[in-house]
């Protein structure tokens, strides 16, 4: 087992707050022994292990990392949860049981992006807007892993559209990169076209454009203004017949499908007691 004693040392000293220095200080030893650690270049010799969980206020095995696969599983466990409550559209199971994650787990970024998703879904979002940004930020320095990041910035786009601050929201947006290098898209371009990689890579990019094309067609059709009910049932019919080309069954896997019926069918009756009146 690959000891997790640096990358924890470090966990707990952000966590407290605590420098290098000061914790070298505190050791007795260099600061430059403990930036070793961190960086995993070597261990701390074994009498060191108890007065640094002690200082710490953990124990040994936790400072060691051994029961790392145990905290993995279970936060393993409340990802696929949330990811059920929001495929669902329960969104307040999905808060809660976001906020609950957060305060056991505050350093883990895939918990923190949840819980600042949980922050924003509020009526007042922007008396969040010190935790947001504290936490986005924190996320953006430290977390290396690039769909975590760009799902904080979709929040951080999301808060600032709604406090309509508009040039902090494009200002995040510009830290996206352009649909022409997206991962997705790139893949159609690796495998021979007659191979089944390719394939499988260029319907997977359709779906997930498809996806986005059919929640803003809704977004436009429900939410624009100035509509009249005969121009937002166009929209919608259009995107119905714009999934039917690909999709004989209408089913995507995802909730727009649904979303654009419920729609259509709101728009219809407010149309027939319109005619009716």
């Amino acid at each position: 087992m690959k000891l997790q004693i640096g990358k924890n040392i470090k966990i707990l000293r952000s966590k407290h707050g605590i420098t290098q220095e000061t914790l070298a200080y505190r050791l007795g030893i260099s600061p430059q022994s403990i930036s070793k650690w961190e960086r995993n270049e070597g261990y701390p010799d074994i009498t060191m292990t108890i007065p640094i969980a002690e200082y710490f206020g953990v124990s040994l095995d936790e400072l060691m990392g051994f029961d790392t696969q145990k905290k993995e599983s279970k936060i393993q466990e409340i990802l696929m949860q949330l990811q059920n409550y929001s495929h669902m559209g329960n969104h307040e199971m999905k808060n809660s049981l976001a906020r609950e994650a957060y305060a056991e787990f505050p350093f883990d970024f895939r918990i923190i992006s949840w819980y600042l998703i949980a922050l924003l879904d509020t009526e007042e979002p922007m008396k969040n807007q010190r935790e947001i940004e504290q936490l986005s930020s924190y996320v953006l320095e430290e977390c290396v892993d690039e769909t975590i990041r760009c799902e904080v910035i979709m929040v951080l786009i999301d808060f600032y559209k709604q406090c309509m601050d508009y040039k902090m929201a494009e200002k995040y947006a510009d830290k996206l990169q352009s649909i022409q290098f997206s991962k997705e898209f790139s893949k159609c371009f690796i495998y021979p076209w007659d191979d089944e990689r390719d394939f499988f890579a260029t319907t997977s990019f359709i779906d997930e454009t498809m996806e986005r094309i059919l929640w803003l067609l809704t977004r436009i059709a429900v939410w624009k203004k100035g509509l009249c009910l005969e121009e937002r049932i166009e929209i919608l019919e259009k995107a119905k017949k714009l999934s039917d080309i690909l999709y004989e069954d209408f089913e995507l896997g995802i909730f727009h499908g649904d979303e654009i019926f419920l729609s259509l069918f709101r728009f219809y009756s407010e149309l027939g007691q319109q005619n009716e009146a």
